[in-house]
């Protein structure tokens, strides 16, 4: 009983006191084919296709967006508990042409929506790529959750696998 206790305890600490892993480094598989993995979306607007790829170490997606100046293709991930002064970390390994946008969705109730983007160029083979953000507020009230994002715009293609978000509590992010 004492053993369970402590473990228990331990595993309270590292939820409330430590960063928390949110995805895990694998996409699920879609629910049909064409559709995003299960737990993520499209993005809004997206003018493209995807595609689902199976490799040796999980789930890879390939983002293709359609040619033209304001054309985006993307997917957004499960909704994630955070607030103002969280440091949402993620990063994926990519491989593609031109640039992939990674960024978060910020929401608040009721219906307030920010994003961060940035944007990152792609080189020849693959490439781990990590990028980090602060929790804001949006226009409309105090953050409650974000989401993932990763896009591709104009007419490029690019493999997104191996992705982590984590989240660090804004107690913990400043220590």
């Amino acid at each position: 009983m004492k053993k369970f206790m402590l473990m228990l305890s331990a595993v309270f600490a590292v939820s409330l006191f430590g960063a928390d892993t949110v995805v895990n480094g694998n996409f699920p598989d879609p629910r049909k084919p064409g559709q995003p993995p299960k737990t993520w979306n499209l993005v809004s607007g997206s003018k493209g296709s995807l595609e689902v790829i199976r490799t040796g170490k999980g789930n890879a997606v390939m983002l293709n967006s359609e040619s033209g100046k304001k054309n985006r293709f993307g997917i957004y991930g499960p909704a994630i508990a955070a607030q103002v002064g969280d440091i949402v970390e993620f990063s994926a390994k990519v491989r593609g042409s031109k640039d992939i946008a990674l960024g978060i969705f910020q929401y608040s109730e009721p219906k307030g929506t920010a994003s961060q983007i940035k944007f990152v160029k792609l080189t020849t083979g693959e490439s781990e790529v990590k990028q980090s953000f602060t929790v804001t507020d949006t226009p409309k009230g105090k953050t409650t959750k974000v989401r993932a994002v990763f896009y591709v715009k104009d007419g490029c293609s690019a493999s997104v696998a191996s992705p982590k978000v984590t989240v660090t509590k804004a107690a913990e992010a400043g220590k």
